[in-house]
């Protein structure tokens, strides 16, 4: 059996990082395919045309938001938070002073507290290097 094919060009996929093309090259030595018929159904047939055609065109690459509104509500903002902020440094600061302090005295405690270990620990440490 002997087939015959005589294509127009050759079937192509090239890719990239935006979009994907597909060309197909169809055998030219083929007769014509048609269908004729009557629809027994026509409102269904064009549902499924249509939702064929939003298949065929649709596109689910991400899109780009406009950032326009928060960028200006942003804008407006800034300044408030800024206010804020100023409004309490000197909270914040008292703040952290009363913990500084806490923590000194706290320090000082706990060197108050290891002392005696410490004592012991380096006269043990000078026994060992004396014997």
């Amino acid at each position: 059996m002997n087939f015959a094919y005589r294509y127009g060009g050759s079937s192509s996929v090239s890719s990239t990082a935006g979009e994907t093309r597909m060309s197909f090259a169809p055998d030219t030595l083929r007769e014509p395919t048609y269908f004729v018929g009557t629809l027994g159904r026509k409102l269904p047939f064009r549902e499924a045309i249509s939702a064929l055609h939003d298949v065929v065109v649709l596109d689910l690459r991400r899109k780009l938001q406009d950032r326009g509104d928060y960028q200006t509500w942003l804008a407006e903002q800034e300044p408030i938070w800024l206010a804020q902020l100023v409004a309490e440094k000197e909270e914040v600061a008292n703040r952290i002073s009363e913990i500084t302090t806490q923590l000194d005295g706290m320090r000082h405690e706990r060197n108050r507290l290891m002392q005696p270990f410490y004592s012991a620990q380096r006269k043990y440490f000078q026994w060992l290097y004396k014997k």
